[in-house]
Parts: C-alpha cells; structure tokens; sequence
C-alpha cells in the first residue's frame, strides 16, 4: 500500500536481517504524540461543509490501512441534514465510502481540552474510484488541466 512508509535502519528502530522495517503512518504518528485520545477524521462535503467523526486512535492505524468507511451520501447532506433525492449518492443501504487519510495534514489540535489528532479523508468507492461528489476530487480534476 501506498501509506506504508519505509523506516531507515538507523531512526533507532530494529531490524533482523538488515531488512527494512515498514510502518504504519498512524501507528507511527501515535508513537510520536503518545497519549493522543482522539482522533477527528474530517472531510468537506459537495456544500463546503465539515463533515467527519471521533474515533479512538486505533482507528488511525485502522485507516491507514484502508479499513475506515463513511457514508457515501453524506457527501451531500442539505442543511436539515437529510439526503436530497437526485443527487446520485443516496442509496438503498446507504452504502459506504472508503476514506483515505491525507498523511501530509494529520497532525495534533492545541485548542482541545483532549489530546486530539485531527486526520482529513478523501474518499474512494469499492473499486478505488475517486468519488465524484468530493471536492478533493473535484480540484483535482480541475487543476490536472493545466
């Protein structure tokens, strides 16, 4: 996977064989900041809302291994919260999203009473397709233009 990071030998980690050893990002952000007790995965919906949810930190590594989902029709919300029938995200089942952390933005809030990492998601579907409704997505469509 693409969110493994390769420790060197030297960072004070051991290794057998001289073999490399490969890290979890959040496991390894969370070996850094210990005692985090929360983390708040956010995304923005198609409206520029925040959207996300707290979770433990094991959830962190859980994600970095492509193991946390949302909705998908969260993504398009209308301000009572409810889903809008047209917009092509709302399904029977409310399917999820696989979220993928953005690595370079984890990073811990100093405005928590906890200690909390905050970790922004895209979000793909089950085959790994961007989905078309997240702006990360959209931005991205955009500048590939130029």
């Amino acid at each position: 996977m693409h969110y493994i990071q390769q420790i060197p030998l030297d960072s004070g980690y051991s290794a057998t064989n001289n073999k490399v050893i490969m890290k979890n990002i959040g496991q390894e952000f969370l070996y850094e900041h210990p005692g985090v007790e929360r983390v708040e995965f956010i995304y923005v919906d198609f409206n520029g809302v925040p959207r996300g949810k707290w979770a433990s930190p094991k959830t962190l590594i859980k994600a970095f291994d492509g193991g946390l989902r949302m909705p998908l029709s969260s993504y398009a919300l209308d301000i009572w919260g409810d889903n809008p029938e047209g917009t092509g995200l709302v399904m029977s089942g409310d399917a999820d999203a696989i979220c993928t952390p953005i690595a370079s933005s984890l990073a811990l809030t100093d405005w928590c009473d906890r200690k909390t990492a905050q970790c922004p998601v895209s979000m793909k579907d089950a085959n790994g397709q961007a989905i078309f409704a997240d702006p990360r997505h959209i931005l991205q469509r955009v500048l590939d233009q130029f």
